[in-house]
């Protein structure tokens, strides 16, 4: 199902797909409802299909958190008082699957992205978490907060399984990054990109 941000995007879509006029025209609904609907009619949406900004899929599951505003519950507090928060490697054959191919495919038409670590997070003496926490770590250059907001819906929306946490590099720097990538290795890396040398 094509939805789009504006009236504006909705025309400059349908003139770029060269419709004859009166073949379509837009309609305007309230975006909670668009999201429900379609979510409990297990539709895809597809958000600004042929516009210059860029598109979006986002499968059932995802619109019916947003449409619920789950997709935005942040996760649950981890402060344990003195207790330390460490990030643990992923060994490859361990690492979530679909989780990974959804970034992977999301991340490599979109040049900006240049790499994505995946950790889990381990708090000591607490009790196995009842959802597997995973966190994303991504280098984006030059970073664009709204298209991070549409890798954090896509990465949200794999499984109900997981707890996934996102967050941005602390720095671009090349100190930075090389340091990154002496710690541990990426999933994805831009086919175009050259880390920087420690």
């Amino acid at each position: 199902m094509a939805v789009f941000s504006s009236e504006a995007r909705a025309l400059e879509s349908l003139k770029k797909a060269k419709m004859k006029p009166r073949s379509y025209m837009p309609a305007v609904m309230a975006a909670k409802d668009v999201l429900g609907m379609l979510g409990k009619m297990n539709l895809t949406m597809s958000v600004n299909i042929g516009c210059a900004t860029g598109d979006i899929s986002l499968p059932p599951q995802s619109l019916l958190k947003l449409a619920s505003g789950a997709a935005f519950t942040p996760p649950p507090s981890t402060d344990q008082g003195s207790e330390r928060l460490r990030m643990d490697k992923i060994d490859p054959a361990e690492y979530p699957t679909d989780l990974v191919q959804a970034v992977f495919e999301f991340c490599r038409p979109r040049g900006q992205f240049r790499a994505v670590w995946i950790f889990t997070r381990v708090v000591a003496g607490a009790p196995t978490p009842a959802r597997k926490p995973y966190y994303l770590l991504v280098l984006m250059e030059p970073r664009d907060a709204a298209r991070f907001h549409d890798f954090l819906l896509v990465a949200k929306s794999v499984s109900q399984e997981y707890e996934v946490n996102l967050s941005l590099t602390e720095s671009n720097t090349a100190e930075c990054v090389a340091d990154l990538f002496r710690q541990a290795q990426p999933f994805y890396v831009a086919a175009d990109y050259q880390p920087p040398k420690a």
